[in-house]
């Protein structure tokens, strides 16, 4: 396990952009060591920004962690697919999605709606799927609100859609006792796999544990996940934390 910190003041330069955007999150395979997984990168885009980019020869998911978006896919994903995409989060009763898959080739047209925290995970497969947008169910939602119960912190579960590429979005809110979430099921990721957290209070109330190591996180953190290695979350009372878990296969 090995614990990745933001950069706050990193800045990418984008084509079409005028300003450089922020960039605290941009995570590569040099750095993990990783097989499959390629990169993971979290954008802070202002509202009003306009981003063209493209899958290459990678399948993407994008996910939204704060704000919304207006996000285009053509290119090789056939004819246009136009998703709003707002962070599980957002009051928008119109985006009820989260994260959208782009397809190998294919290309895309972002917008901000708002300020937005947008998230690109990218694997190389072998062929390719079909463009497509996802949401956390009702039940997840309606489980946010203080007095409800929740069964699974996991509320949104993408393991099946695309070939590669595996993400879950995980709400953390322990009201009362502590709690443990073990990740992948129990068993443990062949590859290697990353969590980045969000945490209201940016308190280390949640931590990931390992084969007995104990990594306190904090607001933007993320952990890299070694091949092999069992894995839990663990947080405290009072915790409120989203956390976006990919690894590759």
């Amino acid at each position: 396990m090995r614990l990745i910190k933001p950069d706050a003041s990193r800045r990418i330069t984008l084509p079409g952009v005028s300003k450089a955007v922020p960039r605290p999150v941009d995570i590569e395979a040099a750095q993990t060591h990783f097989q499959l997984l390629r990169t993971l990168r979290i954008y802070r885009f202002a509202q009003g920004s306009r981003i063209e980019g493209h899958a290459e020869e990678d399948e993407v998911y994008i996910a939204v962690l704060a704000g919304t978006i207006k996000l285009v896919i053509h290119g090789a994903a056939g004819a246009g697919h136009r998703y709003e995409l707002a962070a599980p989060e957002a009051s928008s009763s119109s985006a009820t999605a989260c994260v959208a898959y782009l397809p190998v080739h294919g290309e895309y047209v972002l917008t901000a709606l708002t300020d937005a925290d947008v998230a690109y995970v990218r694997a190389t497969p072998h062929g390719t799927r079909a463009a497509a947008s996802f949401a956390i169910d009702a039940a997840a939602r309606a489980s946010r609100a203080p007095t409800a119960s929740r069964t699974s912190p996991v509320i949104l579960d993408l393991r099946s859609h695309a070939e590669r590429l595996r993400l879950q979005l995980l709400r953390v809110s322990a009201t009362g006792a502590d709690s443990r979430l073990d990740l992948f099921g129990g068993g443990a990721s062949a590859d290697g796999a990353l969590l980045h957290v969000r945490s209201k209070d940016n308190g280390a109330q949640v931590a990931v544990v390992t084969n007995g190591e104990r990594e306190n996180l904090h607001d933007w953190d993320t952990v890299a996940i070694g091949a092999g290695e069992r894995a839990a979350l663990e947080s405290g009372s009072g915790a409120d934390v989203l956390g976006l878990l990919v690894w590759a296969e």
